[in-house]
């Protein structure tokens, strides 16, 4: 850690652009974190799909569930009645 900090103090743009990527993904994890409490399953799936299209067809199943935090159950009923 004492070899990443000296070396991002001695490159200001490095350090600029690894602050911006770090304040981006936080923003992310912030959102998905928040839909799960503002969206239902179907709100959730809607909004991956809105967010990640390239995704769904090459995502398996399982681990869409999972990261909606939803029963493989679940995203298959979503499924069937063409929410996704």
């Amino acid at each position: 850690m004492e070899d990443w900090s000296a070396f991002i103090e001695r490159h200001p743009l490095i350090k600029n652009g690894f602050e911006f990527e770090v304040m981006n993904l936080m923003r992310e994890v912030m959102a998905h974190t928040i839909t799960f409490y503002l969206l239902d399953a179907p709100g959730q799936v809607a909004r991956f799909v809105r967010k990640h299209v390239a995704l769904i067809a090459r995502l398996p199943k399982k681990e869409l569930a999972a990261y909606l935090n939803l029963s493989l159950e679940a995203l298959s009923r979503l499924k069937k009645r063409g929410e996704i």
